[in-house]
């Protein structure tokens, strides 16, 4: 988890006394901070969508599905509205764990709570926090790049990949455009890059790890390749970076086809 990050959170819950409970449980681990605190559905869902909020706990049975939608409602509801949003729904019935995954709930847990299974909630909730700082840094993060006319300030997010053709660099946009680079061999731009999103996955190409969408192996000419997110042609990726790009690629998410 980033240094000094607190994750911001929501409790939802008909009841007070479940709300304080889960409050003072949370407490022990120090790494969260309860920002708000509903027995609504409504006033909770625009809350959450109006302010910076990195996790929901809620009660699954809260609310009239007839009126304002119970926690089920708000479980798809949310996931739907922002892909980054922890969501982690309880309730008294284990048959209820199912149905919370297929509405996107990051984890669940029953009432009254079991401690060890809450602590392996807590484990993913960090876990996959941690992925989404990463992200966020990697988002936020520029490049200054020299190039013919002076220099160009780039974002990570917008960068697919950077390719040596013919003694020629250049950076391949999200957008499609692409950016000359000069003065700079790759290996000073992989030292450059150096723990941010990219990889030097060929001699002749750094991709963005964030824009990889699947690993392709080829079996008759044992050769691999990478795609990316929009675009048509794939990356080569050599024999001998095929397994440490799959570890990177499986620290970062657990959303990559290979």
């Amino acid at each position: 988890m980033a240094a000094g990050a607190h994750i911001k959170t929501v409790l939802v819950d008909s009841s007070a006394g479940m709300r304080s409970s889960l409050s003072n449980l949370l407490d022990i681990y120090r790494t969260f901070r309860i920002v708000a605190q509903f027995d609504d559905v409504n006033l909770a869902n625009d809350y959450i969508l109006n302010h910076p909020v990195d996790l929901v706990f809620v009660q699954l049975s809260i609310g009239n599905p007839q009126y304002s939608g119970d926690g089920s409602f708000m479980v798809g509801f949310l996931s739907s509205q922002n892909p980054d949003l922890l969501i982690v729904p309880y309730s008294d019935n284990p048959r209820d764990a199912y149905l919370t995954q297929t509405l996107g709930a990051t984890s669940f847990f029953t009432v009254p709570v079991d401690v060890m299974h809450f602590q392996r909630v807590i484990q993913r909730i960090s876990y996959l926090f941690e992925l989404i700082c990463i992200k966020r840094e990697s988002e936020n993060r520029t490049i200054m790049i020299k190039n013919k006319t002076g220099y160009q300030i780039a974002k990570f997010s917008d960068i697919l990949y950077i390719e040596n053709s013919n003694r020629k660099k250049k950076i391949v946009c999200v957008n499609g455009s692409e950016i000359d680079v000069l003065n700079y061999t790759m290996d000073e731009l992989e030292r450059l890059l150096e723990g941010s999103s990219f990889f030097r996955c060929y001699q002749s190409f750094i991709v963005n790890l964030d824009k990889i969408t699947s690993i392709r192996t080829d079996s008759v000419s044992r050769t691999y390749t990478l795609s990316l997110e929009g675009l048509q042609e794939e990356i080569l990726l050599s024999r001998e970076k095929q397994k440490e790009v799959i570890a990177r690629l499986q620290q970062r998410s657990s959303n990559i086809t290979i």
